[in-house]
């Protein structure tokens, strides 16, 4: 399949307490034939009403009961999609899946708008038929101002759905018969054939927009002489150069924060320096406090230990000079030594040795005391030594700090905010540049606005030479189907029709205008596919051979010239159908179908309207 359009799979009704009526279509031909009242018109309008026509299809005895009605769709990409409308009106829902699939379907269908503009919510059902043929967003010219409107399905919509009664018109086929779409209805065809759309065009200024613009234009002049004359205030310069200095001082920034951030984190280290110094400072202090306490204590223990000597000392001499005595009696107790007393001149003796023994121990403690006070006046001159060496390098990393602190890192934030003052003068230049640029182009359009006001704009249209390749597939078309004497097809930009064989084609009969109408728009599809042009995809013709053939009018019936359409046309025109494959969905609604030998090479469903033989029409009848 093509990479846009879409093709009709199935069409059904559904109602409460009624058998689903369905219809289902080939990719390449279908054709549904039978009498009348047998639901075919009900078809064909149901297809239009799905695709987006107002209308519902008129109600008919069959159609009771029934309230539904679902439209499922193949894609390019082989998916399905199924679209939903009430037959009571309103808009359309959306399911991602075939008909069948429905039931099990497990999100909330997509709601589509359908006779009202999109909103932020929702798209419309004419977007979504937009975009699965290739023409959603594209700009379409509507009048000969060049005012431009979005493409709309309905536009597409005429040239691909042929009613009973367009299908004969006089008019051209290119036109849907409204007077004021016939710009964009020709515009869409020169798009359909060429691709390029109507975005580009500028429309013309009404007269009071012009004068608008003139105030504008004022009001744009003066604000562009207040920002060249704010613009002396800055040093002179192109955009460009300014660009260029204001990337170079936002590097140099770049650098200069770095190196800032640099700087703080050298000062962080230093401080944890200055830290650490100042906790070993105090720790040796603290140690100095405890070892002058400890030399203190330890020189009042010595002088206790002196103390003691000199007593034992006396108390040793008074013992040596007592025991060397000759005395009568006791100088203690006044006893006579010759009686007994409670002097012992052996206890005496025991108290001399037991105060040198004394003596002995004191003098040891007196040695390690000495040995102790030794070593705290030693540890006292390194812990003078160390508080000294300490303080000298806490001041020195102090004075560092203070370096880096007023030197360093004020020079580094000096710099930075030169910078940063330079880079906003910069970019405030840059900045009026640019408005003083985006207003002179502003200025500049207005002006051109203004001058074309006054101007008739001219548009490239359809022409002769871009329908050419269209016209020839037309006339292959009419040969194949047999259509008089096939000698020449071409467009007249006159009229914006088609000439057959050098006779405006308005001026056929009924019959020979539906066979031109339908392959118009059968060619049109076929060139489309062939070259890979936005299209719908598909025709839905409904009585391209008309009514007015032969075996349906009475013998004594006068018709004009044209209006009659011979068994040879007809079976041409099957004939021809059933060989295409591949080129387009095209299904085709018509009162007598083809005859068994070509039925049987395209899809067929012939509505009898007898409950006895085959299926009566579109409704379940029982």
């Amino acid at each position: 399949m093509s990479a846009f359009g879409f093709i009709i799979s199935r069409i059904l009704a559904c109602g409460t307490d009624v058998k689903n009526a369905e219809l289902d279509f080939s990719d390449d031909v279908t054709v549904v034939a039978g009498l009348s009242n047998t639901g075919k018109t009900y078809v064909f309008q149901s297809i239009k009403y799905l695709l987006g026509s107002e209308k519902p299809p008129k109600k008919i005895n069959e159609s009771k009961g029934y309230d539904k009605i679902y439209l499922e769709l193949k894609l390019p990409d082989g998916s399905y999609n199924t679209v939903y409308r009430s037959l009571l009106g309103g808009n359309a829902l959306l399911y991602l899946c075939r008909f069948d699939d429905i039931s099990q379907y497990s999100e909330d269908p997509e709601t589509l708008l359908v006779d009202t503009s999109a909103t932020k919510k929702n798209r419309t059902l004419s977007e979504y038929y937009a975009e699965l043929s290739g023409f959603f967003g594209k700009k379409v010219r509507k009048n000969a101002d060049g005012v431009t409107e979005k493409m709309g399905f309905p536009l597409m919509r005429h040239l691909s759905v042929i009613d009973e009664v367009d299908i004969i018109k006089e008019e051209s086929p290119i036109l849907g018969g409204q007077y004021i779409h016939e710009t964009k209805e020709k515009s869409f065809l020169k798009f359909l054939l060429t691709g390029e759309d109507d975005s580009s065009i500028v429309a013309k200024v009404k007269p009071n927009v012009v004068s608008n613009r003139k105030g504008k234009l004022e009001v744009i002049g003066a604000l562009l002489n207040e920002y060249e004359i704010e613009l002396k205030n800055y040093p002179p310069s192109t955009k460009e150069e300014a660009l260029q200095q204001s990337e170079k001082l936002e590097s140099a920034l770049t650098q200069a924060n770095a190196d800032l951030s640099d700087l703080f984190e050298s000062v962080k280290q230093v401080e944890l320096e200055v830290s650490e110094h100042w906790q070993g400072w105090k720790e040796k202090e603290s140690r100095m406090l405890t070892v002058e306490e400890l030399l203190i204590r330890f020189h009042l223990l010595g002088r206790h230990y002196d103390s003691d000597m000199a007593r034992l000392e006396a108390i040793s001499e008074a013992g040596d000079v007592f025991s060397q005595l000759k005395i009568g009696r006791c100088p203690v107790c006044s006893s006579s030594f010759s009686e007994a007393h409670l002097c012992d001149p052996i206890n005496i003796d025991s108290i001399v040795l037991a105060s040198e023994a004394e003596m002995t121990k004191i003098q040891q403690l007196q040695k390690d005391l000495n040995f102790n006070i030794d070593s705290l006046h030693k540890e006292k001159r390194a812990l003078e030594f160390d508080i000294n060496s300490i303080k000298i390098r806490y001041q020195e990393v102090q004075d560092s700090v203070n370096f880096y602190q007023s030197v360093e890192i004020k020079g580094k934030v000096s710099s930075i905010e030169l910078m940063r003052g330079k880079l906003r003068d910069v970019n405030s230049t840059i900045r009026l540049l640019e408005k003083i640029e985006t207003i002179r182009s502003q200025q500049e359009q207005l002006k051109n606005e203004i001058s074309t006001s006054s101007k008739d704009f001219k548009f490239s249209s359809l022409s002769t030479s871009l329908l050419t390749d269209l016209s020839i597939n037309i006339k292959n078309l009419l040969d194949a189907w047999q259509y008089e004497d096939m000698k020449s097809v071409s467009f007249s930009e006159e009229n914006f029709d088609f000439v057959i064989n050098g006779n405006d084609r308005n001026l056929s009969g009924k019959g020979y205008r539906a066979l031109t109408y339908s392959s118009f728009v059968i060619a049109l599809l076929q060139y489309c596919k062939s070259r890979s042009k936005p299209h719908c995809g598909f025709v839905v013709i409904d009585s391209p051979l008309c009514t007015l053939r032969s075996r349906h009018v009475d013998a004594g019936d006068s018709t004009e010239n044209g209006e009659l359409i011979g068994d040879e046309i007809k079976d041409s025109f099957y004939s021809d159908l059933s060989k295409l494959s591949g080129k387009g969905q095209i299904i085709i609604f018509e009162n007598d179908g083809p005859n068994s030998i070509t039925s049987n090479k395209l899809k067929y469903h012939r509505f009898t309207k007898d409950r006895t033989n085959g299926r009566y029409g579109f409704f379940p009848v029982s």
